[in-house]
């Protein structure tokens, strides 16, 4: 069970970094915090995410499921997806894209 809480935690900290587009440099320290922080040590005690696992569970984990979800999602609801490119008011091209 402890392997599975350490997944878990591991999966908190990389949704932080994603959600907040922090650098991966800082899932080391984010682990450090969380360990000096935690009222429960035992259940952080084994937690490691170094930059090269962050990136990895990122992209073949966290990403990959996110990505089957998104696809499922795509296939099984309607949507529509709207382009439009427009000049700024500093006449440099711009994509905007939004799906509903």
């Amino acid at each position: 069970m402890e392997i599975y809480d350490g997944f878990i935690l591991q999966a908190m900290i990389l949704g932080v970094i994603a959600d907040r587009s922090l650098s991966l440099s800082l899932a080391p320290v984010i682990v450090d915090v969380a360990k000096a922080l935690a009222q429960d040590k035992k259940a952080l005690t084994n937690v490691r995410l170094s930059r090269t696992t962050a990136s990895y569970k990122l992209t073949h984990g966290l990403g990959h499921n996110l990505k089957e979800s998104l696809c499922q999602d795509l296939r099984s609801y309607p949507y529509s997806c709207n382009m439009d490119e427009s000049t700024s008011n500093s006449y440099k091209k711009v994509l905007g894209r939004s799906t509903y």
